[in-house]
């Protein structure tokens, strides 16, 4: 390279501009999202292997890939979370997940823990009518202080966000069913999509396979009673993906 091109190559303009770039860094960590490994590993291997052999054998792939960047534990994520007081003017303290919260088959993710007590009883009875059971379940939040969902804004989530992201890689469900377009966008980035464009899909995030659903609300609010056949149609998508013997192909 000549001197003159060098000097060009290492211009002024151009140096703020590689450190701007460089500057650039996202709000919230999604390297996990950053590859297509475990969807193609899951096509390709979807016509050697019964379904649930293969989310067996998938999961413990990423147990030990995973355990090569954090060595976070629930329990001590939790306790983490726990004390966490980000939000200014939010005085409830943040609330953990509940039901299996270890090592869940899947994990239900709604906005906020006041939408679990609001829906709690919805929620349930929908669970049980699909076979789903909460020894095999972790219901998780978008944002951990009980706080209104109407109520929760951008500064919320990008303090709350990050814990999920962690509780995803500590717990390492099988599956993640994600219900509202808030939480969606928050763990996926992925504001473009309406919910009921993608609803019931199933959609691989790098290393997660996820349901997106509309929110819990949503459904409660358009239901009859305790039961909703289209809530209930989604939570099936999850049953069927988790303990189908046979995979699509098969």
């Amino acid at each position: 390279m000549s001197q003159e091109s060098s000097g060009e190559y290492f211009s002024p303009a151009t140096a703020n501009l590689i450190a701007e770039t460089l500057d650039s860094r996202p709000s919230l960590p999604m390297t996990w999202l950053e590859t297509r490994i475990y969807p193609e590993l899951y096509e390709s291997l979807s016509g050697y292997m019964n379904r649930v052999d293969l989310l067996y054998m998938l999961s413990e792939l990423r147990r030990s890939f995973l355990t090569g960047f954090t060595s976070t534990t629930p329990e001590n994520l939790h306790k983490v979370c726990a004390r966490c007081r980000l939000c200014e003017g939010v005085k409830s303290p943040a609330e953990t997940p509940v039901w299996h919260i270890v090592d869940p088959d899947s994990t239900i993710v709604v906005a906020n823990p006041t939408v679990r007590d609001q829906y709690k009883d919805f929620l349930i009875s929908n669970l049980k009518s699909v076979g789903l059971k909460s020894d095999r379940i972790m219901l998780t939040y978008m944002t951990r202080c009980p706080i209104y969902s109407a109520d929760i804004q951008d500064e919320h989530i990008v303090n709350c966000v990050p814990y999920l992201h962690s509780e995803m890689q500590a717990c390492n469900p099988k599956a993640i069913l994600v219900l509202g377009s808030k939480c969606w966008g928050a763990i996926t980035g992925d504001t473009v999509h309406k919910i009921s464009e993608i609803e019931k899909s199933l959609t691989w995030f790098g290393l997660y396979p996820m349901i997106p659903g509309m929110s819990l609300a949503w459904y409660a609010r358009n239901s009859r009673g305790e039961s909703d056949t289209r809530f209930a149609d989604l939570l099936s998508v999850a049953y069927n993906f988790l303990y189908s013997e046979t995979t699509d192909k098969q």
